[in-house]
């Protein structure tokens, strides 16, 4: 466990460890929290589009647009601190560590953190995860505006799906 935690927080002593994980303790949980609000805030967005009348391609881009401001203002933040909020340097150095170990255990972990990353997480998670391994700025910004764009691609749909399925509902019983 003490090996888990060392390769995590890619520190040698438990002091350093003990102080990187105190601060990840306080921040983690507040950028998860506000991660929650902008999903309840978005969907405010989408009901309100909706309702006046917005189509689902444009709400798509109007989300999508969001995403990368939010998005990268998410990567700025992380990049100029010290502290790994969120997550995804960490869970690069663990997943490195399970190729050198097991390069089929590697392939199956990296696969799942994929799908999580792009469905739930979003670009800014996905590009601190993969940055070590995209080789320019080009092939950096591509893939950040790519995973965004599939990420507002998925929620729009959800969002929309929801609303209109809500609205049925209303309609069937007034």
């Amino acid at each position: 466990m003490k090996t888990l935690a060392r390769i995590f927080f890619g520190v040698e002593s438990f002091a350093e460890m003990k102080k990187r994980g105190f601060s990840m303790m306080l921040m983690v949980p507040a950028i998860r929290w506000g991660e929650w609000a902008l999903l309840g805030i978005t969907g405010s967005v989408v009901v309100s589009l909706k309702a006046a009348g917005v189509g689902n391609i444009a709400i798509f881009f109007i989300l999508w647009i969001g995403n990368l401001v939010i998005e990268a203002a998410m990567v700025k933040f992380n990049d100029s601190t010290t502290i790994d909020i969120t997550l995804m340097e960490g869970l690069r150095r663990l997943v490195d560590a399970a190729f050198k170990k097991s390069a089929v255990a590697g392939i199956v972990i990296e696969i799942l953190v994929v799908i999580r990353l792009l469905v739930w997480d979003g670009s800014a998670y996905f590009i601190i995860f993969f940055r070590n391994r995209l080789p320019n700025k080009f092939m950096k910004i591509s893939t950040f505006i790519l995973a965004a764009g599939f990420q507002m691609a998925v929620w729009t749909g959800l969002y929309v799906l929801g609303f209109e399925s809500f609205t049925e509902l209303v309609k069937e019983f007034f």
